[in-house]
């Protein structure tokens, strides 16, 4: 997480920010490091490290591949970052397993019934 800092020009004014004083009005704060928000991770706009964060929590082996409430959830009580729910409805929804293997959410046609006979041509 320290190193995606140096590439985010929001977390470099956030942690010159927090240098002076350890926690801010907007409910930011500097732990060992690391910024938090709100007492969660703040990860920023570092791309990679939340394309890992998401196949983490997304595709973990206990409660691998939920959808976009649970993932988000999920997600949400351990990070923070800018748009986050969105990438995360974005991320789910173009998962390739979830789209194999998620039945459809329509009612199914039900069974066929029969056509009665008709008595002329």
């Amino acid at each position: 997480m320290k190193e995606g800092y140096e590439d985010d020009p929001t977390a470099k004014q956030l942690l010159t920010e927090l240098a002076v004083s350890s926690d801010n009005q907007k409910g930011y704060s500097l732990q060992d490091g690391v910024i938090r928000y709100q007492g969660r991770v703040w990860v920023g706009n570092n791309s990679t490290a939340q394309q890992h964060i998401l196949t983490a929590l997304h595709a973990s082996g206990i409660r691998g591949h939920s959808g976009i409430t649970a993932t988000y959830a999920r997600v949400k009580h351990l990070f923070a970052w800018p748009r986050m729910k969105q990438m995360v409805t974005t991320f789910v929804q173009h998962c390739q397993i979830c789209q194999q293997a998620k039945p459809e959410r329509i009612k199914s046609p039900g069974l066929l019934e029969p056509l009665t006979v008709p008595s002329q041509a």
